[in-house]
């Protein structure tokens, strides 16, 4: 279960930013409120009831054998990031009555293709590390401009870069 130069910065930056998280006073409390409200009994409960979910799948996976240790890595990394994700969603079933088949659709497209080709050829160490920041970044002003009609020039121009980079992303793995 080795960790690629992606992971590591992923990791690296999380770090970082909890640390400074820590260090600076109103969001340390901030910090501590978001601890409080996970260890909330109606938020264990639906975080337990996700664990054994998932359990169930990796337990009926393994027992077909298309599920092995090798796999934990990967699979918790779809917990937190999906699995635990879409917890957060679940306030706006009520309001579309398409919401599971949007969902799904939403998590099926040719993303996942081009997700897979990409994290499995990872840049080294150090351009990771410049790279994650500066497109999360990027990522984050699309979804803040998103919210109002003004910034959508700012916006286009964002997710111009950002299809450019994930075409450089793409060119490398391709030519890796």
């Amino acid at each position: 279960m080795e960790l690629n130069p992606r992971e590591i910065a992923t990791l690296v930056w999380l770090a970082v930013i909890f640390i400074a998280c820590v260090i600076y006073p109103k969001t340390r409390a901030s910090l501590l409120v978001l601890v409080k409200t996970f260890f909330q009994r109606q938020v264990l409960l639906i975080v337990a009831l996700l664990v054994a979910y998932v359990t169930l799948i990796v337990w009926a996976l393994s027992s077909v054998s298309l599920w092995g240790i090798d796999q934990l890595k990967n699979t918790a990394v779809w917990w937190l990031a999906v699995a635990f994700a879409s917890l957060f969603q679940l306030p706006r079933v009520a309001d579309n009555p398409h919401f599971f088949r949007d969902w799904v659709k939403d998590n099926l497209k040719v993303i996942v293709f081009v997700e897979f080709l990409l994290n499995a050829y990872t840049l080294p160490l150090t351009v990771e590390l410049i790279l994650l920041p500066a497109l999360g970044l990027l990522f984050a002003m699309v979804a803040i401009g998103e919210r109002d009609e003004r910034h959508q020039p700012v916006v286009n121009l964002l997710n111009t870069t950002l299809a450019l980079a994930g075409l450089g992303l793409l060119a490398y793995a391709a030519y890796a």
